[in-house]
């Protein structure tokens, strides 16, 4: 449970990129689905607090952000983390986790498309809802069915 700004939550801070890990890379074109949606709007069901942690902005952010609307998703926050200003001045968002393509041992796909890789759900989904599972305060045979992706 996170106690950073003093107050107790059981919700996982995400920061999710969208190029690459909600979309394949096609920008300023908004790239093909990934299958990310499911994932998060589970963990988001389960208390999750997603944020949209993007190098979009302007024209290309909202565009970005209306996609993950139409499909049902919307942002606790975007590029950054309502809560830190209460705690601390740095620019670097705050969260419990980060989800990006380029991060050091996220699970990539290859797409043979444009030859960037991109984050597969398959297996980052389950474990971010294990994780929330646990803040949650479940056990793992609690949680047998959060490890399993949903139909995608």
């Amino acid at each position: 449970m996170s106690s950073q700004d003093g107050k107790r939550t059981n919700g996982l801070i995400m920061a999710i990129d969208f190029d690459g890990t909600i979309v394949t890379h096609d920008y300023p074109r908004i790239g093909r689905d990934v299958g990310a949606i499911p994932h998060l709007l589970s963990l988001q069901n389960m208390g999750a607090k997603l944020i949209l942690l993007t190098m979009r902005d302007g024209d290309q952010l909202a565009h970005a952000v209306g996609w993950c609307k139409e499909r049902g998703l919307e942002f606790w926050a975007i590029n950054e983390n309502p809560g830190q200003k209460e705690w601390t001045s740095s620019p670097k968002v705050y969260a419990h986790v980060y989800v990006d393509d380029n991060g050091v041992g996220t699970p990539l796909v290859r797409d043979t498309a444009t030859a960037r890789p991109y984050v597969d759900w398959s297996k980052v989904g389950p474990t971010l809802k294990l994780r929330q599972a646990y803040m949650n305060g479940l056990s793992r045979a609690d949680v047998a069915g959060a490890e399993r992706p949903p139909n995608v």
